[in-house]
């Protein structure tokens, strides 16, 4: 799995922080995007009507995509990784699902608030 590297080489350890490194320096901008402009925008997105849907559900979508493209630039350095397309595939769930939250009138700023507000 991990190209015979045991667990206890300095080459594993290495190839785990990288991995962490990755993973935290993609989801920098997620945070950013959903809990700091989250915040201050909250009051316009979680109004009835289009415009805050529309903005709400693009919210979402940019800060998901962002993640999962920062994810496939960390991982598509390494030499030995073959396939990190993959890691864009959530990319396009996350296009096919945007209309259809436009379509059903799923806002997913007012759904996070009841959760954390419930």
């Amino acid at each position: 799995m991990f190209s015979g590297l045991n667990p206890g080489s300095p080459q594993f350890v290495t190839l785990m922080l990288y991995a962490f490194d990755v993973q935290c320096n993609s989801f920098f901008p997620l945070f950013i995007m959903l809990y700091v402009i989250h915040y201050f925008v909250s009051p316009l997105l979680v109004a009835h009507g289009f415009i805050p849907l529309l903005l709400s559900n693009l919210l979402f979508m940019v800060a998901v995509s962002y993640y999962h493209y920062l994810n496939f630039l960390g991982y598509d350095v390494l030499p030995f990784l073959d396939k990190t397309t993959f890691f864009l595939y959530p990319i396009g769930l996350v296009i096919i699902l945007f209309p259809l939250f436009i379509l059903t009138g799923f806002n997913p700023s007012r759904y996070m608030m009841s959760i954390y507000f419930s």
